[in-house]
C-alpha cells in the first residue's frame, strides 16, 4: 500500500461518514414533520456529520511527518490531474512510497 492509497481511503472513509449523517439529518427531518417528539433524535442526526467534519479537518494526516494534510490538495478528488499531490509539503516524501 503506497501512502496515497492510505489517505486515499482516509479521504473515503470521511466522506462516508459525511454521506451517512447527511443520510440521517435528512430521513430524520422528514420523520420530524410529525411533531415535537422526533426532535430529540433530529438532533442527534447531526452528531455523525460532525465528526465527519472533525475527521476531515483533523484526522488526514502524513503517515510518516503526523502533517495535517486536510489544509493540502490530499483532499480533492483522485480523477482530478491538475490538483493532484505528489509529496507531503511538511517532509517531502513522495506519496507514492510504500509504507
Amino acid at each position: 500500500m503506497t501512502i496515497r492509497d492510505y489517505i486515499g481511503r482516509r479521504v473515503a472513509i470521511g466522506y462516508g461518514l459525511a454521506f451517512v449523517g447527511f443520510g440521517l439529518i435528512l430521513v430524520l427531518s422528514f420523520a420530524n414533520s410529525g411533531g415535537p417528539e422526533h426532535s430529540a433524535f433530529f438532533g442527534l442526526a447531526f452528531i455523525p456529520f460532525f465528526v465527519a467534519i472533525a475527521y476531515m479537518n483533523l484526522g488526514i494526516r502524513c503517515p510518516r511527518c503526523k502533517g495535517n494534510l486536510a489544509i493540502t490538495p490530499a483532499i480533492y478528488p483522485t480523477f482530478s490531474k491538475k490538483h493532484r499531490f505528489n509529496y507531503c509539503p511538511y517532509c517531502g516524501v513522495a506519496v507514492d512510497e510504500t509504507l
